[in-house]
């Protein structure tokens, strides 16, 4: 289904975002390179989703004139959602990165990467599915 994926992506979205507000925080970011990264990490998730959900698509076309041995084919699957969480949280440390730089307030990659694994990241939204 579809919708569960979105709505996956949604939640995942919503903890990483409030992750990246935080470690904007602790750095010590302005709010210039801290709002720059979460612009850069929204339009990224906005097309994101849009290839998942022409995918989705695509994939429900193709069944639609077979047989369906199961119902929940285009059921996202655990393992679907852990690589999509994991991704996500290295395209957020990657966000805050280049807001920081976009906006003439470098900071050190590995700063950027020791905070995104003390806050989790890539563990987005802390549940398993």
């Amino acid at each position: 289904d579809n919708k569960s994926k979105i709505v996956f992506l949604e939640q995942s979205m919503k903890y990483l975002l409030c992750r990246m507000y935080l470690a904007s925080q602790m750095m010590e970011l302005g709010s210039d390179s801290r709002f720059t990264s979460i612009i850069l990490f929204r339009r990224y998730v906005g097309q994101f989703q849009k290839v998942i959900h022409h995918n989705c698509q695509q994939k429900e076309q193709n069944q639609k004139g077979r047989k369906r041995a199961h119902d929940n084919d285009t059921q996202p699957s655990v393992q679907e959602m852990k690589q999509i969480k994991c991704h996500l949280g290295r395209i957020a440390a990657a966000c805050l990165f280049l807001g920081c730089k976009a906006e003439e307030e470098p900071r050190r990659i590995r700063d950027v990467i020791n905070l995104s694994s003390i806050l989790d990241f890539e563990d987005a939204g802390g549940h398993s599915t």
